[in-house]
């Protein structure tokens, strides 16, 4: 392709992400959801008389030994996988992958049951 080619196709490419860019700029302004200030008591001049605000924000209490318990059954059923993937790809004997399958197996459903038994105590 000559130089001139180019630096033509640059030139189009560049123009057409600033039009791209521009496009979803605007479709973000014109989707994005009015500020609740301004709607209360119905002072902007488009909204409707009555105009109910949600509640302010609260933050969740969240249990980190419920978190850390999870995440580190996550961590360890990763590792396994990945350990199980290994042992695939360098032919590791069929009875040392099915002990890591069935430990993984094992590790699910134990993370199975702790997130049932944590959904239970969270009502």
């Amino acid at each position: 392709m000559p130089r001139a080619g180019r630096q033509h196709a640059a030139v189009w490419s560049v123009a057409a992400s600033v039009v791209v860019l521009g496009f979803v700029a605007v479709l973000a302004l014109v989707t994005q959801r009015p500020d609740p200030t301004l709607l209360v008591n119905g002072t902007a001049q488009d909204a409707p008389a009555t105009i109910v605000v949600d509640a302010p924000y609260e933050p969740a209490v969240v249990d980190l030994r419920q978190f850390e318990m999870t995440s580190a059954l996550e961590d360890h059923i990763a590792l396994l996988d990945a350990q199980i993937s290994a042992a695939r790809v360098y032919a590791a004997s069929p009875e040392r992958v099915r002990q890591m399958e069935t430990t993984r197996a094992q590790l699910t459903d134990s993370l199975q049951r702790v997130s049932y038994a944590q959904t239970l105590l969270s009502f």
